[in-house]
């Protein structure tokens, strides 16, 4: 059975300058040595929990995959969705499992153990309204497909199908691979560490829209955003500069850093539109 829980004020009727106070609050309940993660990532998440909100009903399932110990499915489950997160969890450490006590449990976030590439992801037809999944297929070593697929049949008719993943042919790639810059991992996370934890395949849109044909979605949407270039970024003229052209970008999210595919499942009587790339 999966957990449930409510909350005085719901999801729709949630502003987004008091979802902001709500980011925070649930953030400040971060142990100190993941401050500086978790703030950093506070626009993020909000643009995450916002677009989910905003286009579904109140007191829905969610299932994400591999947001681990991140804000995102503390947050839902605050606003009063079921939430349900499948992540391999193979590193425990003391301060993700402080935010397990003070952030998720509280608020009955269920986590569920599963390599999505070894191991079979088994859920019965309309279990979940939303499935997302953000920064976390491209770090898998093996196809992503067979999981997609087991989530996508998971999914109610209608359901929102939404994933973010960095966008390989971006316009920073495209200006200083020229110039020999555009590694994203060294070489002692390559060669020397025993395990790859970094990008075995980044996307780009085109990708994307084969992903979208492949699990039969309807509605497709291609989003494009900048968190790599903007509050994720250590070097202040990287965050200027994309500060700069953020906006105009996210009308191309085919140069944008960060792409995301929102689609729905077919109902019985949905015909699937046209898949398409544009801003949010």
């Amino acid at each position: 059975m999966l957990a449930t829980n409510g909350v005085s004020e719901g999801a729709g009727k949630l502003s987004r300058e008091k979802l902001k106070d709500l980011l925070h609050e649930l953030a400040l309940k971060y142990p100190p040595e993941l401050h500086d993660y978790v703030f950093a990532d506070l626009k993020r998440t909000a643009f995450h929990v916002d677009f989910v909100r905003r286009r579904m009903a109140r007191n829905i399932t969610l299932c994400d995959v591999g947001a681990s110990h991140s804000l995102f499915p503390a947050a839902c489950a605050a606003l009063g969705m079921r939430v349900v997160v499948i992540d391999i969890y193979d590193y425990m450490s003391p301060a993700r499992l402080e935010v397990f006590k003070n952030v998720f449990d509280p608020y009955c976030v269920q986590r569920i153990k599963c390599n999505c590439v070894t191991e079979s992801i088994e859920f019965p037809e309309d279990t979940f309204d939303v499935v997302t999944s953000f920064d976390s297929i491209e770090h898998w070593h093996g196809s992503p497909k067979p999981a997609l697929h087991a989530l996508t049949r998971a999914l109610r008719p209608g359901g929102l199908f939404f994933i973010g993943l960095p966008n390989c042919v971006n316009l920073r790639k495209r200006l200083t691979v020229p110039f020999g810059y555009g590694r994203w991992c060294s070489i002692r996370d390559w060669y020397e560490a025993p395990t790859l934890r970094s990008h075995v395949h980044e996307p780009d849109v085109g990708e994307l829209l084969y992903i979208a044909r492949d699990l039969d979605l309807c509605d497709v949407a291609i989003y494009g955003r900048n968190w790599l270039g903007h509050s994720l970024n250590q070097s202040a003229l990287v965050r200027a500069g994309t500060f700069l052209v953020d906006h105009l970008i996210r009308l191309r999210p085919t140069l944008c850093s960060d792409i995301y595919l929102a689609g729905r499942k077919k109902a019985s009587t949905a015909s699937a539109t046209t898949p398409s790339a544009k801003s949010y």
